[in-house]
């Protein structure tokens, strides 16, 4: 009777994020879905749990100050942890001051069968996942727990590919997710077909970097949409492309024109970073800001409802104020729908960090407040991730997803 209850207590299982993106939020179903498999419960406090996972981000410094500070509200509870996720690999020195625990990076999740030799369902048995699993928003806001709901059930998520083709200077993250590994076509069209029979009509593409797909394997992008598009004749949906690398948007901008046309692409995050061709070559960012500016015109020309969404991260090491101008200039030229203006961070990992003239903390905060103000007259939404500046006011150091239930 003892041995049951020990064995029952086992499968008790914790899972935590910080604010993760859409392909950590599938793997974490993924990995709900793994536990359940395995006839494992899911329980919402510490100390509740045998043992606590926490899926982590680490491509911001914001984010890995999050993770870290989940890792600190939750350090009396140690030998339960294990850490999966891109915090493992992008901040390897960092993580191992403070915890010296079981972790696991992105692209070798399934070694987390080795931390559970018991289960029968193995971790490559459960498939990919296409929703995200529920969830909790919990903060210390006003001294208030909050909790929100935050999935979009209208939506699914169709992931292509894992691992990026590119080898940008300022990014650490093809640490964590690997090269590039594209889903095999009839796998994806079968996950289509699948989600269209579900009645979902609104698809959101994603990948670290999606507009590579299938260059491992001998085909392409605009290939894979024109198979899917075989299967949805007699539906009318619309795709939304995620991380969506602009030298794509230019190589492919004459195979995508019909699809922005039909309105069926609503939505393309596509990150210029930089609208100075000197910052982008120091960053190995592989396009000309100008063609990009003039295929980007041409999606709007063609379909003035598409919603496009950028990134800029400000600061990168010699960046002048002309550098700064000129990537505003774009930033306007273009009358980017959003844009989410980051703050360049030392990455122990990445190739910048090695380059000289690097940009002082306060010259940075008062060109990112310089943007803020000029994005706000013309009319351009954005997000600041840079503590007291921050377009949204919630406090994300001390905010946290506790997942509840799973899904799919």
């Amino acid at each position: 009777m003892e041995n049951d209850n020990m064995q029952e207590e086992s499968k008790k299982i914790l899972i935590v994020s910080n604010l993760i993106c859409h392909a950590r939020s599938l793997d974490t179903n993924r990995l709900m879905h793994y536990f359940k498999a395995n006839n494992c419960s899911f329980v919402k406090t510490p100390e509740d749990a045998n043992r606590i996972i926490i899926m982590t981000c680490g491509v911001f410094e914001i984010r890995q100050d999050q993770c870290m500070n989940i890792l600190d509200k939750l350090k009396n509870y140690k030998d339960k942890i294990i850490i999966v996720g891109c915090l493992p690999a992008i901040a390897e020195r960092k993580l191992k001051e403070v915890f010296q625990g079981d972790t696991i990076s992105t692209k070798n999740l399934g070694q987390i069968d080795l931390l559970f030799k018991d289960f029968k369902v193995k971790f490559n048995d459960i498939p990919d996942q296409n929703v995200f699993a529920k969830r909790k928003l919990i903060t210390k806001q006003k001294n208030k727990k909050i909790f929100i709901e935050a999935v979009n059930t209208k939506e699914a998520i169709l992931r292509i590919c894992n691992g990026c083709f590119n080898a940008c200077s300022y990014c650490a993250i093809r640490q964590a997710i690997g090269r590039l590994r594209s889903k095999p076509i009839d796998d994806c069209v079968g996950e289509y077909k699948k989600l269209l029979d579900s009645k979902f009509r609104e698809f959101v593409f994603i990948g670290d970097d999606m507009g590579s797909y299938g260059l491992d394997l001998g085909s392409s992008f605009p290939l894979l949409l024109e198979e899917l598009s075989r299967y949805d004749k007699h539906y009318r949906v619309k795709w939304k492309f995620r991380f969506y690398n602009p030298m794509w948007a230019v190589k492919y901008e004459t195979k995508l024109l019909p699809f922005i046309r039909m309105n069926k692409i609503t939505y393309m995050n596509c990150d210029i970073q930089s609208g100075s061709n000197r910052i982008l070559k120091l960053m190995v960012r592989r396009y000309d800001i100008k063609k990009v500016t003039k295929s980007l015109l041409n999606f709007k020309e063609i379909n003035p409802k598409l919603y496009l969404a950028t990134d800029y991260i400000c600061g990168f090491p010699s960046e002048t104020e002309e550098d700064f101008n000129k990537t505003l200039d774009v930033i306007k030229k273009i009358n980017f729908n959003f844009v989410w203006l980051r703050m360049y961070f030392e990455n122990e990992k990445a190739v910048s960090s090695k380059l000289p003239n690097k940009v002082p903390a306060n010259v940075i905060y008062k060109r990112l407040q310089k943007a803020a103000v000029i994005l706000k007259k013309a009319g351009i939404k954005y997000d600041i991730e840079l503590p007291k500046l921050a377009h949204c006011t919630l406090d994300e150091k001390n905010t946290f997803w506790v997942y509840t239930e799973i899904a799919g």
